[in-house]
């Protein structure tokens, strides 16, 4: 009666193992191929005039991606359309320089604000052979 027993045991424990298998195997495809979709964040400084801009940039999801330039350095704070540039594409490229207290920006995309601290010029690049004439010039 003892070998039955011994027998049956292993053959539940054995049954137990090969339904768990799959799951955990599953459940490790599953944790360790999706993305992480939770919101990212980042920021870079420029002076312009004795004045600080910040660079923020968020990304979320698979497709959002938008940087904006601004005075406020609070990076968590929302778009202001009164004060902030935004450059809303998913592969915004941005050149700036800083020369005699004017910020240029080269960029394929910018929306303006309606105030801004410092002086700005923009130069819109819709071409892609109009970036490598503006990178070998950098």
């Amino acid at each position: 009666m003892k070998r039955k027993t011994k027998t049956i045991l292993f053959s539940i424990s054995g049954i137990v193992i090969l339904i768990a298998i799959p799951f955990i195997f599953i459940f490790a495809l599953i944790y360790f191929t999706f993305p992480d979709l939770s919101s990212q964040y980042g920021m870079t400084t420029i002076s312009v005039d004795g004045k600080q801009l910040y660079f923020k940039r968020e990304t979320r999801g698979l497709n959002y991606d938008t940087i904006v330039l601004s005075p406020n350095n609070n990076y968590c704070s929302e778009y202001n359309p009164e004060t902030d540039f935004r450059f809303p594409t998913l592969d915004t490229i941005i050149y700036y320089k800083v020369n005699d207290d004017v910020l240029h920006l080269i960029t394929s995309t910018a929306i303006p604000p309606k105030n801004f601290p410092v002086e700005v010029e923009i130069q819109e690049v819709k071409e892609p052979g109009e970036w490598f004439r503006h990178k070998r010039k950098a």
